[in-house]
């Protein structure tokens, strides 16, 4: 019970404690990753795989009430360690997975939460996103054909995290079913729910809705005296104001959810805004605040393990990182610093490569990664490649509807092919003040001032002399 009550505050440090010394009570070993642990771990996965791929024969069981408390107890350690210790997480799933298959899922809430959860283990640590994919279908299959009696908010975040990393968008939510959900001591799902919906918010520029969602966590957190919600509050309104590059007075708020996290051990949301925070200081050009903050990261994400962080935490360090390079690079071409060029080119597409291979899981940092790769190109004067990255990107972009990104490669391709030393003119027969010109369109229906001021300085003269 007391693990409980730190769980749902967002104390996931001390919840995981008493979670644990629970486990050991009831005559468990304590957990120890090993050899023993990992060929677990295989022989687990196995079984997982053969329930989602091959036909099941005969009635799933009933799960006894002295098994279904067993199931949320572990569950519930599930929550915290997913915030703790991604690696453990993963290894406590699979065993608590293999059972839940055992059972129907229709009447047992613990058994269809630890499938919930499988969605995501699976997409949200890189494992696979097509598996995280299959346990959706799995459940939905047995929502359409059988009485499902269970809450469905667990499933709801967990979908909200694997749509927001695959791309899928067209995401709705009403307040009255997170509200609904409060009421019966559910803390933890609806505002990570919030949270990942959010972020999709933002991508698709639906800013309206991501400032009510950063309102109602607020809200929560204040009402409920709930860490996490304040935290999570804190980090979205951060991310919200970096993708629209409201910088001013911008530091103090992603400062507050670095000091929530630190307060409540979350390491893992430490790194998320110490990237946020980085990206803010690329973007005023305080370059030299920015390296001491990646050192900062680098020493958080050495001590606590790559492995105990959710992949989609890693995203702004990854990119910012890969930006930070890019605009070094950027510098080093215009003071002609030859030394500067050969060592910040080389940084920057090890940066790069690791930012795109990253973003291959997740992606809401598609767009954005496969732009800065055509500016690295571009930088290092192979236009050509240059060329083939930005269409890239603007092909995800369009499919995904990231309208912000998308709008800043449209920026980006123009401005550069107006460029005097631009071997090319027409990017697929479009010019470089029709790039601009779409560019403007999307930043004015955004109201992305920033974007309109970058827009400005390139000079009409320019893209007079380019037009004829």
């Amino acid at each position: 019970n007391i693990g409980n009550v730190f769980n749902s505050k967002g104390l996931y440090i001390e919840a995981f404690d008493y979670f644990n010394k629970s486990q050991v009570n009831r005559g468990e070993k304590e957990w120890k990753f090993g050899v023993s642990e990992i060929v677990k771990l295989l022989i687990n996965l196995v079984v997982i795989l053969r329930h989602l791929y091959l036909p099941s024969f005969g009635k799933k069981k009933i799960a006894s009430q002295e098994q279904e408390d067993l199931f949320m107890k572990n569950f519930k350690m599930g929550q915290s360690l997913s915030s703790v210790d991604a690696m453990r997480c993963i290894a406590e799933n699979m065993k608590n997975l293999r059972q839940a298959f055992e059972f129907d899922i229709s009447k047992s809430q613990s058994s269809f939460d630890f499938l919930s959860a499988a969605v995501t283990m699976f997409a949200m640590t890189g494992i696979s996103s097509r598996l995280a994919n299959k346990v959706l279908q799995y459940i939905q299959q047995r929502l359409k054909k059988e009485d499902n009696r269970n809450s469905l908010f667990f499933y709801k975040m967990a979908k909200s995290q694997f749509d927001l990393l695959a791309g899928n968008w067209d995401v709705t939510f009403d307040d009255t079913s997170i509200d609904n959900t409060y009421k019966v001591g559910n803390y933890f799902a609806p505002t990570a729910y919030l949270f990942f919906v959010g972020h999709l918010k933002i991508e698709v520029a639906d800013f309206r809705a991501c400032n009510h969602i950063i309102d109602k966590l607020i809200a929560a957190g204040n009402e409920y005296n709930l860490f996490h919600a304040q935290c999570n509050a804190s980090v979205l309104q951060s991310k919200l104001f970096m993708k629209i590059r409201k910088t001013e007075n911008t530091l103090s708020c992603v400062e507050n959810g670095i000091t929530l996290s630190t307060k409540i051990g979350w390491k893992a949301k430490e790194v998320e805004a110490l990237g946020i925070k980085a990206r803010l200081q690329i973007i005023d050009s305080n370059f030299v605040e920015a390296e001491k903050t990646f050192i900062i990261i680098q020493q958080l994400i050495d001590k606590i393990g790559k492995s105990s962080i959710l992949i989609f935490y890693l995203s702004d360090y990854y990119l910012g990182f890969f930006d930070y390079y890019i605009q070094l690079l950027n510098k080093a071409v215009n003071e002609n610093n030859l030394e500067n060029f050969s060592a910040f080119s080389k940084a920057a597409i090890k940066s790069g490569q690791t930012a795109i291979k990253h973003s291959k899981k997740v992606a809401s940092d598609r767009t954005e990664s496969l732009k800065l790769m055509g500016t690295y190109f571009w930088l290092i004067n192979n236009q050509k490649k240059a060329l083939k990255w930005w269409d890239k990107s603007i092909t995800e972009g369009e499919k995904l509807g990231a309208k912000i990104e998308l709008s800043r490669t449209y920026f980006e391709v123009g401005k550069c092919i107006l460029s005097s030393h631009s071997k090319y003119k027409q990017v697929n027969g479009i010019t470089g003040p029709d790039y601009l010109d779409k560019a403007k369109i999307m930043f004015e229906e955004m109201d992305l001032q920033w974007d309109l001021n970058q827009l400005d300085q390139i000079s009409s003269s320019e893209i007079s002399d380019s037009g004829t």
